[in-house]
């Protein structure tokens, strides 16, 4: 393997063996040689030998790899058009291999950088490009067999009870989720209209009971009224008519009274509109305290129904599982727990006449 870089690109020289047994070298880019060596595997199952040359056993050690890739670019962007296409009409039984379609993507990019395709093979390939983006159930139509475009493929192989009791089981989830959003809207909207109906039914009451006070106070407010013919404070000495003093007195006392009537019959009607909107409040709470409740539960009761269809799935497909058999349980002999015990004790040292080592001096 010998490898050249030119710039943020490097050329790879890969060899392969055909399927008939012959060698065959090619030079393509690539982020390591593994990633290179793999589109060139590609391109040999795709399109066979056609963007390779024979190995040259007699060939120089150290070649330059940049102009050998140029000098071969008109042989190897047709092959790798070619191969694209065959991998997008066959993305269907790709679809677990999606790094086929990113690796040849980046051999093209690569040439169509140094070598200016034909328009229509460079239509296609977008064209193709295009469709291997679309999720593997979507497909065009053929342009020959005429075959519909789209062909229901179901994503899995599940048992038509099966699959039937999953769609059903997912269509109403579906159904349960727009109904309980919608619920929610709606009690959303029920609480903020009441809290405005309660709010402008008490401003209403207490512009009534307003207007009734004040028309009640309006005689003596007039009753006050300082008389045309009145006398005035003297200006030298300072002096205030009886009469003034008292009517003074009196609108200040009336005014008191307007305002203690006032707070006296607002009062009831204040605290009527705040044990509405506490109410109002409170079953909004307690309606949302019980859809989590709800929600809580649902949500483990439609996942041990999954679990049940995830099993079935798999006993469909895998078989039902084998259960290994538990090992006995029963009471170790006494003689073995003795041996056992026998194993984990510290060695002994050996008798004087079993010790063959030799005497200290």
């Amino acid at each position: 393997m010998s490898r050249e870089k030119a710039g943020q690109d490097r050329f790879y020289g890969i060899g392969l063996e055909s399927f008939d047994h012959q060698l065959y070298e090619i030079v393509l880019p690539g982020r390591s040689h593994r990633h290179a060596r793999k589109a060139a595997e590609i391109l040999m199952g795709a399109t066979g030998t056609r963007a390779f040359k024979p190995f040259d056993l007699l060939a120089e050690g150290q070649t330059d790899l940049t102009a050998e890739y140029r000098s071969a670019l008109p042989r190897i962007l047709p092959c790798l058009f070619s191969a694209y296409e065959l991998l997008s009409h066959a993305r269907r039984e790709l679809r677990a291999e999606p790094n086929l379609f990113e690796t040849i993507e980046y051999q093209i990019d690569h040439a169509r950088s140094l070598l200016r395709p034909a328009p229509m093979q460079l239509r296609e390939y977008l064209k193709h490009r295009a469709i291997t983006r679309l999720p593997s159930q979507i497909g065009p139509a053929h342009p020959v067999l005429r075959s519909p475009a789209n062909k229901f493929e179901p994503a899995s192989s599940l048992a038509r009870k099966t699959a039937s009791a999953a769609a059903a089981f997912s269509r109403s989830i579906e159904k349960d989720a727009q109904e309980v959003a919608a619920l929610k809207s709606r009690i959303q909207n029920e609480h903020r209209r009441a809290r405005t109906e309660i709010s402008q039914a008490a401003r209403r009451r207490c512009a009534a009971l307003r207007r009734q006070i004040n028309a009640a106070f309006a005689d003596h407010y007039k009753a006050l009224r300082a008389p045309p013919g009145a006398l005035a404070a003297e200006p030298g000495h300072g002096m205030i008519p009886i009469g003034t003093l008292a009517r003074d007195s009196l609108r200040k006392a009336t005014v008191k009274a307007h305002q203690q009537a006032l707070r006296t019959a607002i009062r009831p009607v204040i605290a009527e509109k705040r044990a509405a909107l506490g109410q109002a409040d409170q079953l909004r709470d307690q309606f949302r305290k019980t859809d989590r409740a709800l929600t809580q539960f649902a949500t483990t009761d439609l996942q041990r129904q999954w679990r049940e269809f995830a099993s079935d799935h798999d006993r469909q497909i895998h078989g039902p599982a084998s259960i290994s058999p538990a090992p006995d349980q029963g009471k170790t002999p006494f003689l073995e727990r003795i041996g056992a015990r026998a194993g984990r004790l510290r060695v002994q040292s050996p008798a004087p006449e079993q010790n063959n080592l030799p005497e200290p001096d």
